[in-house]
């Protein structure tokens, strides 16, 4: 589940003149399916699902943050396919001057997996029991971005290693 630039959102268009579904995840596993009979199958299935109309009134706020990682490639298809007509980006510069989609510039160590790989290292302030971490778009060029993973946000304040920092993300987001 890595992060989208800002770029991509433009594909999204080709999502938009489909009709609106219900209920993001049996798309999530068909698109994590690998291409085969079954694939095929389940995705006719899904092709024959009743027709809502769109509202322009509807917005993807950070996607569907409700129910996938926020400003991640599935949660901007889950709120294309519920319905939304506007799908909410914030644009944020990395270190090498590309646009990519976030809410904040420091909120990578809450919706992203940062203090599980090396680029924890670049955190502005790092893990630490009882501290909260600051790590920032700002600080990685768009290749160390990309590699990172979405994750809902939530956190455990009082956490002693970084793994366990996560475990408060709520239970019912689709990971």
């Amino acid at each position: 589940m890595r992060p989208w630039p800002l770029g991509i959102l433009l594909l999204l268009g080709l999502t938009l003149a489909q009709p609106a579904q219900l209920g993001p995840r049996p798309f999530f596993l068909l698109d994590r399916l690998e291409p085969g009979p079954l694939h095929q199958r389940l995705a006719a299935c899904a092709a024959r699902t009743e027709a809502y109309p769109r509202s322009p009134l509807a917005v993807g706020h950070r996607g569907a943050a409700l129910f996938f990682p926020e400003h991640t490639r599935e949660g901007y298809l889950a709120a294309v396919r519920q319905g939304a007509g506007f799908v909410e980006c914030d644009a944020v510069p990395t270190a090498d001057g590309a646009l990519v989609c976030r809410h904040s510039d420091r909120d990578l160590a809450e919706t992203t997996n940062i203090l599980s790989t090396p680029l924890a290292a670049k955190c502005r302030k790092p893990f630490r029991p009882g501290r909260r971490p600051d790590c920032r778009t700002t600080d990685l060029t768009l290749a160390e971005f990309l590699s990172l993973e979405g994750w809902p946000e939530g956190r455990n304040e009082a956490a002693r290693k970084p793994e366990d920092y996560y475990r408060a993300a709520p239970a019912w987001h689709t990971l």
